[in-house]
């Protein structure tokens, strides 16, 4: 069947245990002088901003580092960050982190060729007109998925709201991903993590935007979630399982190009007005759009469920309804089920969800069934 799609994807994609010595030499076609972005300490902690200073410097790239990313990274740091890798002549950004680190240098490398602050540009008060400098992707978790894709997702605290900044000049000119970064991930994190990259894969999926590309991405990465992220929260040095994880994680966000659905629209106001961990919404929140969705796309909700029980024998109907109820009890096997009322979200609250789902993600309508206000409080309630 014919389609029309638009898909952007990384221009290329470096995969293995052991492949951040080679960031020097990768980036060393690309630029003389990197502006290194990383959040706190962890990649200090763990050796890889030492290892990737090494490379670099090897290669003959110069560096400077631009750290303190937080969780959800906010347009004045994003504005910090530019204003550094303009002041010091940076031709090259490397984001070395998870998916904040990722999401805020992948803006940096944008606007440094911009004039203007961050939130012109997340708000459409300006527009993009020209590519960034060449950017670098580094992921040490397995989670948002950045590394593959156009988006960042930032917090404006004076418009009180979490809205992606997204445009075809932002995707990764490179993206090196070496499973032995995710480590030393402890379990919580690789879990909330791993939650995360299952939510790109399962909504993009069932899209109203996805394509034949995007849905054999999404389905792959579910499959791999569904086995490897047990594996890898049990034993955290699992080698294979972190790899799949990592392959899981780019895949799913090279499906978003496909879009998201209402966990994504729920999760991003309920960030940004409670500060509940992205992660964390997404868990509580995406058992209960598999209910609401299942019997709009029954087909895809059917091999949703076969990803995590491949060995029940069901009709496709049956399936359907049941992709709820596997998800649940794969969340509770990897110990992982929030619920919003242990984040003091109750009914009384929902009003300030629904202002804040029109002010950053109205413009998505690629759920399976039309997320209204109505199905959007089923979700809500089902999710305390």
């Amino acid at each position: 069947m014919a389609c029309t799609m638009d898909v952007t994807l990384t221009r290329r994609t470096v995969f293995g245990p052991g492949r951040l010595a080679e960031l020097g030499e990768l980036c060393r076609p690309l630029g003389e002088r990197a502006l290194i972005v990383i959040g706190g300490g962890s990649v200090k902690r763990t050796g890889a901003l030492d290892k990737a200073r090494r490379s670099l410097t090897d290669a003959g790239v110069e560096w400077v580092l631009f750290e303190g990313v937080e969780p959800d990274p906010s347009v004045d740091t994003t504005d910090r960050a530019v204003a550094m890798g303009k002041s010091e002549n940076c031709d090259l950004v490397i984001g070395l982190g998870g998916g904040s680190v990722m999401d805020c240098a992948k803006a940096v490398a944008l606007l440094i060729t911009h004039d203007g602050p961050t939130a012109d540009y997340q708000m459409d008060r300006r527009e993009v007109d020209r590519p960034g400098l060449p950017y670098v992707a580094v992921s040490t978790t397995s989670g948002t998925g950045s590394e593959a894709n156009r988006v960042a997702v930032l917090t404006n605290k004076e418009e009180r709201i979490k809205k992606a900044l997204l445009h075809p000049y932002m995707v990764p000119q490179l993206a090196l991903l070496d499973p032995e970064l995710t480590l030393s991930l402890p379990q919580y994190e690789t879990a909330y993590t791993g939650i995360d990259a299952l939510s790109h894969a399962a909504e993009s999926y069932v899209s109203l935007g996805a394509n034949p590309l995007t849905e054999a991405y999404g389905l792959r990465a579910l499959e791999l979630i569904a086995d490897a992220l047990p594996k890898a929260i049990r034993n955290p040095e699992d080698v294979d399982a972190r790899a799949d994880m990592a392959m899981a994680n780019y895949l799913g966000g090279a499906a978003l190009n496909g879009g998201v659905g209402a966990a994504h629209i729920l999760a991003h106001p309920l960030g940004a007005e409670f500060g509940i961990p992205h992660g964390t919404a997404i868990a509580a929140l995406l058992p209960q759009v598999f209910d609401a969705n299942c019997q709009a796309a029954p087909r895809k909700y059917a091999r949703i469920y076969r990803a995590f029980k491949p060995d029940v024998q069901v009709s496709d109907a049956e399936a359907a309804s049941r992709a709820g109820d596997a998800l649940r009890g794969f969340l509770s096997e990897i110990n992982f089920a929030p619920a919003l009322g242990e984040h003091d979200v109750d009914e009384g609250d929902f009003e300030k969800v629904y202002e804040g789902v029109q002010k950053s993600m109205a413009h998505v309508v690629t759920n399976p069934r039309p997320a209204g206000r109505e199905l959007l409080r089923e979700i809500l309630v089902a999710s305390l």
